[in-house]
């Protein structure tokens, strides 16, 4: 089964000094790299020798998966190659090479990464990683690499930028899911006397209540699952607050008695005007791996565009001698 080289980089505003040492230093490159709980250099009989390295993936529960590795850097060649392997039978991954490439552009260093690896458990683990793992793994990549620019561009720490991120998935499932149950089941599914009379008290409806509210439901469901998909996050959740503070300022003419009812709508609009406002604020705070390419070039002349000439596929050792 053929496979796919995982391909990714990213422009970051920053010195090469810096990158390297965000990197290259074992102890700052687990704090933004999703990939690695622990990384330990271990010890080398001459300093010209290359750098030999165990690492571990704590996966919860008390389980890891452990490996090592041999890297080769060269800060003036802008280049580090490694090869890792593992005989951990919890690993999907048995051994695999790949490099790192830092290419000055005129106000960016272009971060790049180019590498592969053998799946274990032949056929089954092919397929699994062809279509799971694989996948998992250069989205994993991507993140982390947006997870370093935050780092190096904005100074927001990855421990920081990880909480933040997860605040703001939280705050999208719920305001999603929240719009989503709202436009199908009330609207679609079960329309309520007390909504239609609502619509038709308030005036929204261009026509008879009874097909503006199927159509308001289809409109809620509709930027619910935008939301859960991640589709226009920023627009949707503006449009969300837009609408929450919309439907709780007009309460007090149309609908006075829903301000005191323990289910009423101005409990409910006030947990969701929050969450609007997490996805606002925390829109450029959080890592994104589709502020990543993660697809090769496929061109000489595209690949020279970006500042460098290693193609998908090329080894770590070739990377390495370069």
């Amino acid at each position: 089964m053929k496979r796919s080289p995982i391909f990714v980089e990213i422009p970051i505003r920053t010195t090469l000094d810096k990158l390297w040492q965000r990197t290259q230093n074992p102890e700052e490159h687990v704090r933004w790299d999703l990939r690695f709980t622990d990384i330990v250099y271990l010890p080398r009989k001459t300093p010209s020798d290359p750098v030999q390295f165990h690492y571990e993936t704590r996966l919860g529960f008390g389980i890891k998966i452990a490996g090592t590795g041999i890297s080769t850097g060269q800060k003036d060649g802008r280049s580090s190659a490694l090869q890792f392997f593992t005989d951990d039978w919890k690993s999907l991954i048995a051994r695999g090479s790949g490099c790192w490439l830092y290419l000055p552009q005129s106000e960016t260093i272009l971060f790049r990464t180019v590498y592969d690896y053998e799946p274990r458990y032949g056929w089954a683990g092919q397929l699994v990683d062809r279509l799971m793992f694989r996948p998992l793994m250069r989205w994993a990549t991507a993140w982390s690499f947006d997870r370093l620019r935050l780092w190096l561009e904005r100074g927001i720490l990855p421990e920081s930028s990880l909480l933040f991120w997860l605040i703001y998935m939280l705050a999208k499932m719920a305001l999603g899911f929240v719009w989503l149950w709202e436009g199908v089941v009330p609207k679609l599914m079960y329309p309520s006397a007390e909504e239609l009379a609502l619509v038709d008290r308030t005036g929204l409806a261009w026509w008879d209540a009874a097909s503006f509210v199927p159509f308001l439901g289809i409109c809620e469901m509709v930027l619910g699952t935008m939301l859960l998909c991640g589709l226009l996050p920023r627009l949707c959740a503006l449009l969300s607050l837009i609408l929450l503070l919309f439907f709780t300022a007009v309460l007090p003419w149309f609908a006075p008695e829903l301000l005191y009812h323990p289910f009423g709508a101005l409990s409910k609009n006030a947990g969701l005007i929050v969450c609007s406002l997490l996805l606002l604020l925390l829109d450029q705070q959080i890592p994104r791996a589709r502020n990543c390419r993660m697809k090769p070039y496929v061109t000489d002349k595209e690949n020279h565009r970006a500042g460098g000439d290693v193609r998908v596929g090329q080894s770590a050792d070739d990377v390495g001698h370069a």
